[in-house]
């Protein structure tokens, strides 16, 4: 098969839009879940994509995108209470997997602060005495100093001896 010059000039034929849900489970969300994931799709093409390499490159983690996902409403997805926004676990994963689809690195954050740490909350703490607050440029518990940082205040939570991790 021969080109013409005139072919060779004509502009790249464009890319199907991404789709990594290949058994079609999104279209088991409701509207208002569908309505999410696409809020999330768009808020990594157009606020992470076009950034993350940059990062990769420096071995830096992008921490001017963060306030966006506070944007989102996305904090505590698939976690009910504790003020945390709700949704099926399906969300929790097509979300994770669309995360990823664009950035690993940013799915591993949201992964580690919804699942990891708010997960652990769910699962082995109780609704009474859990409170919230941020503080601004404060040193934490290990040291770590930051421009703005939550604080986490548990008091008389119960937490079942076998899940603590120190005695």
């Amino acid at each position: 098969m021969s080109t013409t010059a005139e072919e060779s000039k004509t502009a790249p034929k464009q890319f199907p839009p991404p789709n990594s849900d290949f058994y079609h489970f999104a279209e088991t969300l409701n509207e208002d879940e569908r309505a999410v994931l696409q809020r999330i799709r768009t808020f990594m093409e157009s606020n992470v994509a076009p950034i993350i390499y940059k990062y990769w490159v420096e071995d830096a983690f992008p921490f001017a995108v963060i306030p966006g996902f506070k944007e989102l409403g996305i904090g505590g997805l698939g976690i009910e209470g504790y003020g945390c926004v709700g949704g099926s676990q399906l969300l929790f994963g097509l979300t994770m997997m669309e995360l990823a689809r664009v950035d690993a690195s940013i799915a591993t954050f949201f992964g580690v602060h919804t699942g990891l740490a708010m997960g652990s909350i769910e699962i082995a703490g109780s609704q009474p005495g859990f409170s919230t607050a941020r503080s601004g440029g404060s040193a934490t518990r290990r040291g770590a100093t930051s421009r703005s940082s939550g604080l986490i205040t548990m008091k008389d939570c119960r937490v079942p001896e076998a899940n603590r991790l120190a005695p």
